[in-house]
């Protein structure tokens, strides 16, 4: 009886565990296929995400940060390091494929220092 309860403790987690996966996996496909945030698909993963996002990056490498969302819409300087910039929500990039002014939209910035994600925090429109 115990070794019955015991497979089926183990059954459960290996299906909970490949869903959490298979969700992970998905989620970075939608985020990579929004590549300017004009889709709405990042904007989903970000206010359900964020969390997850935060503890996933923090103390991990740029080269970590990249292949896993892509390339950055932009790369900013910062006093100490640089800003990876994702766009999140629609905005002027939508209408005229222009990044030169992007005040007006929400963007996802990784603070990189030395290589490592230093800080993870929106910058609003």
């Amino acid at each position: 009886m115990r070794k019955k309860v015991l497979y089926v403790i183990i059954i459960i987690f290996y299906c909970c565990s490949s869903c959490t996966e298979t969700k992970i996996k998905r989620t970075i496909l939608d985020w990579k296929k929004d590549e300017i945030g004009c889709l709405g698909l990042r904007l989903d993963i970000f206010n359900n995400n964020l969390g997850i996002i935060s503890s996933e990056f923090l103390g991990k490498s740029n080269n970590n940060l990249t292949n896993l969302l892509g390339k950055p819409n932009e790369i900013l300087d910062a006093k100490d390091g640089k800003l990876y910039s994702y766009f999140v929500a629609p905005g002027n990039q939508c209408t005229d494929n222009s990044f030169d002014d992007q005040i007006d939209v929400l963007r996802l910035a990784f603070k990189v220092k030395k290589n490592k994600v230093v800080d993870i925090h929106e910058l609003q429109p």
